[in-house]
C-alpha cells in the first residue's frame, strides 16, 4: 500500500499519465512512464505492472504485450475508478497460467479535473515469490 500512496493523487504522475493517454505516440510521455513504472516492475514483489484507461484498456504494460487482464482485475478496476480509494484485490487464479495472484489497484484521476478519471494503474504481486516463503520461515505455527 506504500507503493500504491507514490502514485494516489500525485500530480506529476497523473499529469504524465493524462498526457500520454491523450496522445500516446508521445515518445517523451512514454518513455517517462516506463521510467516511473520500470522501477516497480524490478521490485521483487511485483511480476507486472499494467495502466488501464478508465474503459479498462490496457494502455502500457511492463512487462509488454501481457495477456488481457483477468476479469475480476477488470471489474476491480472500474470500483476503484468510482470509488476513487486503493484497492488490494484478494487472491485470484490468473486464468492464463493458473498461478495465484494479488493486485494493488490505484486510481489515477485528471489533476485539472479531480472527477475525471483518467485509468487504473495495478501492480501484480506473485505471492509465490515473496508471500508465500516468508510465510513459511515463520518461527511459530499459525
Amino acid at each position: 500500500m506504500d507503493d500504491a500512496a507514490i502514485f494516489f493523487n500525485n500530480p506529476p504522475f497523473s499529469i504524465l499519465v493524462r498526457r500520454f493517454l491523450e496522445k500516446p505516440e508521445d515518445a517523451d510521455a512514454q518513455h517517462q512512464l516506463f521510467d516511473w513504472l520500470g522501477k516497480y516492475s524490478n521490485h521483487d514483489d511485483y511480476d507486472q505492472v499494467r495502466l488501464m484507461d478508465a474503459q479498462s484498456v490496457t494502455r502500457l504494460s511492463i512487462p509488454a504485450e501481457l495477456n488481457p487482464a483477468h476479469s475480476n482485475t477488470v471489474r476491480a478496476a472500474s470500483e476503484v475508478l468510482r470509488t476513487g480509494q486503493i484497492t488490494l484485490l484478494d487472491f485470484y487464479r490468473d486464468t492464463h497460467d493458473l498461478r495465484v495472484r494479488l493486485d494493488v489497484l490505484i486510481p489515477i484521476f485528471d489533476e485539472a479535473d479531480a472527477n475525471r478519471p483518467l485509468g487504473v494503474l495495478i501492480l501484480r504481486i506473485d505471492p509465490a515469490i515473496y508471500l508465500y516463503p516468508f510465510i513459511q520461515r515463520w518461527s511459530t505455527p499459525s
